[in-house]
């Protein structure tokens, strides 16, 4: 069985600083640049007010997600071929800048017109998510190659650690934006939040677009794109450890069915004001910033297995505080002003939780793929987990038929099947500690 090591010679890399400071600029902008659009409160209710239905507003985060994960087992066998990623990457961006400018152009110009305007925005974030798929596998790879295993729980952590400093001078922004004290009406208002999400995301494109890149090991073994997709589906029976992991990061992301309700529950059903949308960005951005250095540094010294299984506890936390908390409200006659706000708590866990995963994840899948077979087994990792993103377009179907707490249940169930197989996986970083001592 195949397991990860420490790719030769990382250490000695000249650009490590560089493509150190560049990467955190690259995830401090980006996710600055998604939480002025966040997708569970702002482009949800975007949606929702340009008269999408539930199908569509649960659309809205398998698209953006889906599409990053999609295309990547498709293009690996290409990719594995090739010492050198970045010129996919700095393509794909271009797209990203032409089609991101297009929704927020529109949201100026068919400001009358809302059919049209939902229309042009599937379309082009549908494209922008295509062509995020197309940059992720790159992306991977160059950090693979440029950041040593034991640095990028600093690494990611400091991406989420910047986003979360933009993060918290966003939820003002979109509070203020939001707010019936801005005198521009909707959509202009929302579009307004575009454009400087826009600004943002040119800026971390071309940060990362700049990023020194060092020639990679190329497996070419000849065979044709069938016999690499046979390959890739024999990797989950022959790698126990992707297997395991491939069903948590499935399940985790299947709970993300009742993601995009948060927010317009507790506005529809529980009676919280709009203006409570700004709070929640805020409440979530503080406590991943304060969190975000503990995750980080659980990454680097105990490894990324016991990093996803705390922060998948705190999921099941915020999944069953979400599921009884308003009905044990109720039956305790707190005031209704009061039972309003009960989700309130939900996004500190959410800040929590998606900032263990964010740094966990994509650490622990870097580590069980073999360096020189990185490109397959991260693009089969991330293709199969782009079809369980898009499963989760149902979300809104769900609702429909049992309602928003049906949706949070079956959140609930998924995060604890996440936890089950979280047990069952081996930490990577034991194994060849096991593989030395059978040997002496």
């Amino acid at each position: 069985m195949a397991e990860a090591t420490q790719e030769p010679g990382i250490e000695q890399y000249p650009h490590i600083k560089r493509n150190f400071t560049l990467g955190i600029l690259n995830g401090g902008l980006f996710i600055f640049a998604e939480a002025l659009m966040s997708i569970d409160t702002v482009l949800t209710w975007f949606v929702q007010q340009l008269g999408g239905s539930n199908f569509l507003i649960g659309l809205v985060g398998p698209m953006r997600d889906g599409g990053w994960f999609l295309p990547q087992l498709f293009i690996s066998h290409r990719l594995q071929r090739q010492p050198l990623q970045e010129p996919l990457y700095r393509r794909a961006a271009v797209v990203r800048i032409v089609v991101w400018f297009s929704w927020t152009a529109a949201t100026f110009l068919l400001a009358a017109n809302y059919p049209a305007l939902l229309l042009v925005f599937f379309i082009a974030y549908g494209v922008n998510s295509l062509a995020s798929g197309f940059a992720g596998l790159p992306f991977m790879d160059i950090v693979a190659k440029t950041i040593p295993s034991d640095r990028r729980g600093s690494y990611f952590g400091g991406r989420l650690f910047a986003g979360s400093v933009l993060g918290l001078a966003a939820s003002v922004i979109v509070g203020l934006v939001l707010s019936a004290q801005n005198p521009q009406p909707f959509p202009v208002n929302v579009g307004m939040l575009f454009a400087l999400s826009w600004f943002a995301a040119v800026g971390g494109l071309t940060a990362f677009a700049l990023v020194k890149e060092p020639p990679g090991d190329v497996h070419d073994d000849g065979a044709t794109f069938t016999a690499h997709m046979q390959r890739a589906a024999r990797l989950p029976r022959q790698n126990q450890n992707l297997r395991y992991l491939l069903i948590a990061r499935m399940v985790i992301l299947l709970s993300y069915v009742a993601a995009p309700f948060y927010s317009i529950y507790s506005i529809n059903v529980l009676g919280a004001p709009v203006s409570i949308i700004g709070v929640y960005m805020g409440v979530r951005t503080v406590v991943a910033l304060l969190i975000n250095p503990l995750w980080s540094r659980l990454s680097n010294r105990r490894g990324n297995k016991i990093v996803m299984q705390l922060a998948t506890a705190v999921g099941v936390i915020m999944m069953a505080w979400t599921v009884f908390m308003p009905s044990l409200a109720r039956s305790l006659n707190v005031p209704a002003t009061t039972i309003a706000y009960a989700i309130v708590p939900v996004f500190a866990l959410l800040g929590i939780y998606e900032t263990g995963v964010g740094i966990g994840a994509v650490n622990l899948t870097l580590e069980v793929a073999p360096p020189h077979d990185r490109a397959i087994y991260i693009g089969l990792t991330n293709t199969i987990l782009g079809v369980a993103y898009l499963s989760t377009a149902v979300s809104g179907l769900i609702v429909d038929v049992v309602g928003y707490e049906g949706v949070f249940v079956l959140g609930l169930i998924l995060l604890l099947v996440a936890t089950w197989a979280l047990w069952r996986l081996r930490d990577p970083r034991e194994l060849p500690a096991e593989r030395k001592t059978h040997a002496s």
